[in-house]
């Protein structure tokens, strides 16, 4: 069987689906007709039948904070950035008492917007670095906070040697997660430290809403983690779990180190 039908993280064929496509809410069925289903071997959630190619480029380059997330009943960036100044304080704060760093340790975080963690990292003494599709996000982060971000995907992207790698509400949007991982891997010093922020598919709230859930969203989400299925997937990539929380009930923080 074609590996688009496989499972990414054990290669099994058999899943349980979890939402079928046209059950859905219609303003979130976007792109190719996709169910979400359930592994009947290692319980990883996905979008059925996997992309190999990345999906939504186009739409995370151009209107993605703009028109995309109002149309799928999120708001717009230009309403949130409060919002996004506040929780990107609070994670680099998290971020700064697991890690106890060094002066000016190297920090990237990638799918940064308008580099909101890259400003509170400089503001903490980081030498912090950023990279996002959104040219548009990108320039306006530059000119508010004066911080070094750049249009990257993380395979094309020069610099390494990094003591802290995050990445938030990144790992479920793309199409091979252990790629990102690996690629994560190759720039990240052996006792440094990757932060990853993704939607948790055992929350309550996705519980109780179930298809209504605001990230019950195929071809934008392809995956939908629980903590165990995080760790099963970092784990593959090399990385090992060393503490997670929730500081919401709709995600899940997780803090991995390289297996050297």
């Amino acid at each position: 069987m074609s590996e688009i039908f496989k499972c990414l993280y054990c290669g099994s064929e058999e899943y349980d689906i979890i939402y079928k496509f046209n059950d859905i809410p219609k303003r979130k069925r976007i792109g190719k007709s996709k169910d979400i289903v359930k592994c009947k071997n290692c319980s990883l959630q996905y979008c059925h039948p996997r992309n190999l190619e990345e999906s939504m480029l186009d739409t995370y380059e151009n209107d993605y904070w703009y028109e995309f997330q109002t149309q799928v009943g999120e708001r717009s960036i230009v309403d949130r950035t409060e919002d996004f100044e506040f929780i990107s304080k609070e994670r680099i704060q998290y971020i700064h008492n697991f890690q106890k760093p060094k002066p000016l340790d190297k920090f990237l975080d990638i799918g940064c917007a308008q580099g909101f963690l890259v400003n509170e990292a400089q503001k903490k003494g980081y030498n912090a670095h950023g990279i996002d599709l959104n040219n548009k996000d990108i320039e306006i982060g530059k000119s508010r906070y004066n911080v070094n971000i750049k249009k990257s995907l993380i395979q094309d992207y020069q610099e390494s040697n990094f003591d802290i790698i995050t990445t938030f509400n990144v790992i479920e949007h793309v199409s091979n997660p252990i790629d990102l991982l690996l690629q994560i891997k190759k720039r990240l010093n052996n006792d440094g430290l990757l932060v990853i922020g993704t939607h948790d598919i055992d929350c309550k709230t996705h519980a109780q809403q179930k298809e209504e859930w605001v990230h019950i969203i195929p071809n934008e989400h392809m995956y939908y983690f629980n903590i165990k299925t995080l760790e099963n997937i970092c784990l593959k990539a090399g990385f090992e779990l060393k503490f997670y929380n929730k500081p919401i009930d709709n995600g899940i923080t997780a803090y991995f180190k390289k297996i050297n």
